[in-house]
């Protein structure tokens, strides 16, 4: 049997959660560019489509702890009872299609339309690339 022997990882999370906690938000801003910017440079012309990189936009909601500063950043929906829901925010994102890899992402407040979230994203265009969005 494969693994006989072998503890199985906890599943208690705290430790991850605690360390994730106490990572520096700028830090991890600089990692995120960082990789990207990486990746990026070293994508060769047999990735790019008709010698263009392609990019996709996207976007989602997501909930987060219910703090004060997160309350006063990220107001939760205007359909929560004050005090029984969490801070909402729309977050969009670029992707790259060569290295799979998110290249730029923006967060702004639930209420925030798409093409204003989507118009933050364009200084990280390129001259040639090719955007795709998708449309629900």
């Amino acid at each position: 049997m494969v693994g006989s022997g072998v503890e199985l990882p906890s599943t208690d999370t705290s430790g991850y959660c605690q360390a994730r906690i106490r990572l520096p938000e700028l830090l991890l801003e600089k990692i995120f560019s960082k990789v990207a910017v990486g990746l990026e440079e070293k994508v060769s012309e047999q990735y790019l489509w008709c010698a263009r990189n392609v990019k996709v936009l996207d976007g989602s909601n997501v909930s987060m702890p219910d703090t004060e500063a997160n309350q006063k950043e990220y107001p939760q929906h205007k359909n929560q009872a004050c005090g029984c829901g969490f801070p909402i925010a729309k977050i969009g994102v670029i992707f790259s299609i060569a290295t799979g890899a998110a290249i730029a992402l923006v967060i702004d407040v639930f209420n925030t339309h798409d093409i204003q979230l989507a118009r933050k994203l364009y200084e990280f265009l390129n001259p040639g690339d090719v955007l795709l969005g998708i449309s629900k």
